[in-house]
């Protein structure tokens, strides 16, 4: 199970684990946003080659241009021990100051009353369950 995290109004200390960039990222996630910063953990070349064909991508790959933006965690193996933060990837962009123009406004989506949960979990397909704790 893959995920993609988009930090739009706010900073993040910790981002990961960080992995590998896939067509879906660049090709349509990236596209919606205003010169994004996409940060990834190298891929197959078609799509890191697809990332630095694109001048309105900031790319950033924590396995090459931005190795300095990432850091490797002890309580977690490899692949999924790298991680970055939002600090670290605008200190590589010095252009880019400040989180991008918000395109989701969830606040009006949420409950008046949330209902504290200890994990969440999605029959995703047949023998793949995905559970956040």
């Amino acid at each position: 199970m893959r995920y993609a995290a988009v930090y739009q109004c706010n900073n993040a200390s910790s981002i990961g684990p960080t992995r590998s960039v896939r067509w879906v990222d660049w090709k349509m996630i990236a596209r919606l946003f205003v010169d994004p910063i996409l940060s990834f953990a190298g891929g197959i070349n078609p799509n890191v080659d697809g990332v630095a064909s694109k001048p309105w991508i900031s790319e950033a790959d924590l396995l090459g241009n931005a190795a300095s933006a990432g850091v490797r965690i002890s309580s977690r193996v490899a692949p999924d021990n790298l991680y970055t933060s939002t600090q670290a990837l605008y200190a590589m962009f010095e252009r880019k100051t400040a989180p991008p123009r918000p395109i989701f406004d969830s606040a009006r989506h949420l409950r008046r009353t949330p209902t504290p949960a200890a994990s969440v979990g999605i029959n995703f397909s047949y023998g793949t369950d995905v559970i956040w704790q």
